[in-house]
């Protein structure tokens, strides 16, 4: 057997390996997910929008497609916060087996362990609950580790402004607003 057989001999089996190990981190990310219901502020606010009367982008502001509104709206119909969340789970789950029996079809495993892959720090950071942290000017943002006191933020701030001065060059500096 020559060197090059035995190279695609072994590369199905090591992506379909690849595969079945990523494919098993979504498994416990989506259990993960289903046991902190509650606490995932992101399904919080999802679920606020399915729930809320009144028109949607007229009477209350909705940061999402049309299409997304309609199936947060279909979910919000099945009775509950918890039931909610958990729809939401669920179909984010069914829509990844969906693409990546897909992939498998149209590109092999190969490309769906790829996929698999990719998409595990994306899942663990949208599906799990995080913590808030406050910005150096006072606000609440989710999901930021905090970059130090705020005075060491502001600095920053301000020696990012200078040097970007510095780069646009003696003119910019000097040029009216309009």
């Amino acid at each position: 057997m020559s060197v090059t057989n035995a190279n695609t001999a072994i590369a199905p089996t090591l992506s379909s390996a690849i595969l079945a190990i990523a494919l098993v981190v979504h498994t416990v990310i989506g259990i993960r997910s289903f046991i902190n219901n509650g606490r995932v502020s992101d399904f919080n606010r999802y679920y606020e929008i399915a729930s809320t009367p009144g028109r949607p982008y007229v009477e209350y502001q909705v940061e999402h497609s049309i299409g997304t509104l309609l199936v947060f709206k279909l979910l919000g119909g099945l009775g509950g916060r918890d039931a909610f969340g958990y729809g939401v789970v669920a179909l984010n789950a069914l829509g990844d087996a969906l693409i990546v029996a897909a992939l498998i079809r149209g590109w092999g495993v190969e490309a769906a362990a790829c996929y698999a892959v990719i998409l595990v720090p994306v899942a663990g950071t949208v599906l799990q609950p995080r913590r808030c942290v406050v910005d150096g000017r006072g606000n609440p943002r989710r999901g930021v580790v905090a970059a130090g006191p705020p005075g060491r933020i502001r600095r920053r701030a301000r020696r990012r402004q200078r040097l970007q001065v510095v780069a646009a060059g003696p003119r910019a500096a000097h040029t009216p607003r309009r």
